[in-house]
């Protein structure tokens, strides 16, 4: 199936099958040029280029080793000028398989906003899978500890944090400088940079590590696209459905725009999907049978996991939506208000780093992973 998908012919008619007569293959020339979104070739998921230079200042990225001399002013140090900083792509990245697997939203460099001066540091969180750890900005009103607690992490345009996950700053060759600062901060052990390239997702790949973490999506998509890490786990990947979404329809759903989502939890333990921010919201026509995307609606959790082929018996299907619920129960609560002085620590041996960033999959599921 998967050779059968990679044919050229073969992108063109689900292209056409899923786009109809509205636009043309010239009018999306890039839409055919499928890869698996799951698991890329070591040429995608790595970026050549010289490393980005970080300034000197960033003699650590540590929380407990960051001193007033570390303070920056991101807005006019070398990042800037390779547009380090992120925000969402005006335009969607269609892919032709998204029902089998699934949409990710993506974003494009842009310079860091005027007045952006604080500390870069490294954040993780102790009770959380350490694919959740990442780089992040403190936006630091004086130069010392107490501006730095006293901060805030600098958001994107669309109230996400800004952050480039340790799984990305293992595996791009442009954050080489920053990886040697993680090595030497204790942060990027070999295991984990091995885990890292075994993962071989793309860039502004999302990684729920938490309850309560919000991933932009698209409200034309049906699916999204995650990977659950729960502690411990491998990391599974998810296609979550959109409560919003009209299905009976095949070519345009009854409202698009952006919004910002998040995985929780009920009372009695029953996973939900709740729209935490709506971020853009155009009505295309009344549907009474569809959900309108609504800020705090909280809609049953429905996903199952991303296979490489579709030629599954419904039982072990259904085993694996089993596996998907089982990783999101075991998903700990995003902190309200997370000290960033609070940091993962890596086991001191070897194996015991193993088990806890790569553990293997049972063995019903190994065969989908290698």
């Amino acid at each position: 199936m998967n050779f059968f998908m990679s044919t050229r012919s073969c992108r063109f008619a689900v292209q056409r099958a899923y786009w109809g007569q509205r636009r043309t293959f010239l009018d999306h020339p890039a839409s055919y040029r499928w890869v698996s979104p799951v698991f890329f070739t070591k040429d995608r998921g790595v970026q050549n280029g010289p490393p980005v230079k970080v300034p000197p200042q960033v003699t650590t990225l540590h929380p407990h080793r960051l001193t007033d001399a570390n303070y920056i002013d991101l807005a006019g140090t070398s990042l800037d000028t390779r547009s380090y900083f992120r925000q969402l792509r005006s335009r969607l990245s269609v892919d032709p398989h998204s029902r089998q697997y699934g949409c990710q939203m993506f974003t494009g460099d842009c310079p860091f906003p005027p007045e952006t001066r604080g500390f870069l540091y490294f954040r993780s969180v102790p009770d959380q899978s350490p694919y959740g750890g990442g780089l992040r900005f403190r936006v630091a009103a004086t130069p010392d500890k107490g501006g730095f607690l006293g901060g805030h992490d600098l958001l994107m345009p669309h109230g996400l944090p800004w952050h480039i996950p340790i799984w990305e700053l293992c595996t791009r060759r442009i954050h080489g400088d920053v990886l040697r600062i993680l090595k030497e901060d204790g942060f990027a052990p070999p295991e984990m940079i091995f885990a890292s390239e075994k993962a071989n997702v793309a860039r502004d790949s999302v990684f729920i590590t938490a309850l309560g973490q919000r991933w932009p999506v698209d409200f034309q998509w049906e699916f999204s696209r995650i990977y659950l890490a729960s502690p411990g786990r491998l990391p599974i990947p998810t296609l979550v459905q959109h409560s919003w979404y009209d299905n009976s329809s095949r070519f345009f759903a009854p409202s698009y725009g952006r919004g910002l989502v998040s995985l929780t939890k009920d009372a009695n333990g029953a996973l939900q999907l709740r729209l935490e921010k709506v971020l853009r919201l155009v009505k295309r026509t009344t549907n009474v049978k569809t959900l309108v995307p609504e800020e705090g609606s909280v809609t049953p959790f429905v996903g199952r996991i991303i296979l490489k082929s579709t030629k599954k018996e419904e039982a072990k299907l259904r085993l694996l939506v089993g596996e998907v619920h089982a990783a999101s129960r075991e998903l700990p609560w995003e902190p309200v208000n997370h000290n960033p002085l609070d940091v993962y620590q890596y086991p001191p041996l070897s194996e015991a780093h193993k088990s806890m960033i790569w553990a293997p999959p049972p063995a019903r599921l190994r065969s989908h992973f290698n």
